[in-house]
C-alpha cells in the first residue's frame, strides 16, 4: 500500500517545508515513503495523500482539534494508533489552518524529548 503521492501533496509538502524547517531543532526525512517531521528525534507530523497526521498532540489538543476538524486515528494496514489525528490537508489553504495544532505536535515533542 502507498501511504504518499508527491504530484498530489507537493504544494502542500512544501508548505509545511516552508514553516516546520524554521522551528530549532526539526529535521525531515521519508519515512515508509511518507515526508516526516521530527524535533528533537521525536516524530511529530508526517504527511500521507490528501492528509496531515499529528502524533505528539496532549489529549486536550486533540479534543479542540476534533471540535474544529473532521479528525480519524491514523491507520496503517490492520494497525490503528488512536493517539495519532488524522486531519484531511489536500491543498495550502487547509494545511494553513490546521498551523497552530502542528505547532502543539511539535512543542509536545520537545518536551518529551527533554524528560
Amino acid at each position: 500500500m502507498r501511504y504518499y503521492d508527491e504530484n498530489s501533496m507537493q504544494q502542500v509538502r512544501t508548505a509545511m517545508d516552508q514553516v516546520v524547517t524554521r522551528w530549532p531543532n526539526v529535521e525531515s526525512r521519508k519515512m515508509f515513503g511518507c515526508p516526516c517531521y521530527r524535533a528533537d528525534g521525536r516524530l511529530f507530523a508526517f504527511l500521507v495523500t490528501g492528509h496531515l497526521v499529528l502524533t505528539k498532540l496532549s489529549d486536550d489538543d486533540r479534543t479542540k482539534m476534533a471540535g474544529r476538524f473532521e479528525t480519524s486515528p491514523f491507520q496503517t494496514g490492520a494497525k490503528r494508533i488512536a493517539s495519532w489525528l488524522q486531519i484531511p490537508c489536500p491543498t495550502v489553504v487547509a494545511f494553513r489552518k490546521l498551523h497552530s495544532f502542528l505547532r502543539c505536535s511539535y512543542e509536545a515533542a520537545r518536551i518529551s524529548s527533554n524528560s
